[in-house]
């Protein structure tokens, strides 16, 4: 295969890729099996998948954090509408992630959508182990809430908030 389509494989999944070669003789006890010297087999090992790459482009998430904040108000019930229930966002310091992440056995993150007691959407941040589930507290494990909230806490203008 040829160079640019590694370099493509790479660009489209966001992730390192492993080529293993294995050369196999044409001969097999003394008789030719294929009209060629050498028959090469290469195996391209991915380390994730290409069609579940988490990344999008910049374009993407401005189309989709301006869609969301267009429409928003609009599937809210009219007694909640322009009461911030929804949030344009909610951002959470790095070392909250930083002590989920080195839980034992956390492999990623998972964010559920709550609600706190006034009715307002909350992101809430819980630790995800090698088993697709959830680590939940019986000890020192952590589950996250309590961001910066916007709207209050705002962050500057950027392309993905106005």
């Amino acid at each position: 295969m040829p160079a640019p389509f590694f370099d493509l494989l790479k660009r489209e999944a966001n992730a390192p890729l492993r080529l293993l070669r294995i050369e196999i003789p044409y001969y097999y006890g003394g008789k030719p099996l294929l009209p060629i010297k050498k028959l090469r087999i290469i195996i391209l090992f991915h380390l994730k998948p290409i069609i579940m790459s988490q990344f999008i482009s910049l374009q993407d998430a401005i189309d989709m954090t301006s869609r969301y904040r267009t429409y928003k108000e609009t599937i809210l019930a009219s007694t909640y509408k322009n009461l911030s229930i929804l949030p344009v966002c909610e951002s959470f310091d790095r070392d909250v992630f930083d002590d989920i992440l080195v839980q034992n056995d956390c492999t990623r993150v998972r964010i559920y959508l709550g609600m706190d007691s006034n009715y307002k959407v909350k992101m809430v941040f819980v630790g995800v182990d090698s088993k697709n589930e959830d680590i939940l507290p019986t000890g020192s494990e952590l589950i996250a809430e309590d961001g910066f909230r916007c709207p209050t806490q705002c962050p500057p203008s950027s392309p993905l908030n106005s």
